[in-house]
C-alpha cells in the first residue's frame, strides 16, 4: 500500500486527487462512499485505467478535523 494525502475531493463527484509521498498527484473516485476530506492520511493501492495511474482501495489512516496542512516528509520515516 502507498501513503499519501489527499489534496483536494469534490463529494458530489465523488473524485479527488491525491498527493503521494514523491509529490506526484493521483486521481481517484470514492467507490466506497467513505467520508473523505481534504488533508486526511490515506492508505491506497493503485493501477493503470486507459494509460492514467489511478488510486483505488482507499482507506483513511488519519482524519484530518481542524483542516491542518500535513507534512508529506514526516510521513517518509
Amino acid at each position: 500500500m502507498r501513503k499519501g494525502i489527499i489534496i483536494s475531493y469534490n463529494r458530489a463527484k465523488r473524485v479527488g486527487y491525491i498527493k503521494d509521498l514523491n509529490g506526484q498527484k493521483i486521481r481517484f473516485y470514492n467507490e466506497s462512499k467513505i467520508d473523505l476530506k481534504r488533508n486526511d492520511l490515506v492508505d491506497y493501492s493503485t493501477k493503470i485505467n486507459d494509460g492514467v495511474l489511478l488510486a483505488i482501495e482507499i482507506k483513511v489512516i488519519k482524519v484530518n478535523i481542524d483542516d491542518s496542512i500535513v507534512s508529506l516528509t514526516k510521513l517518509k520515516n
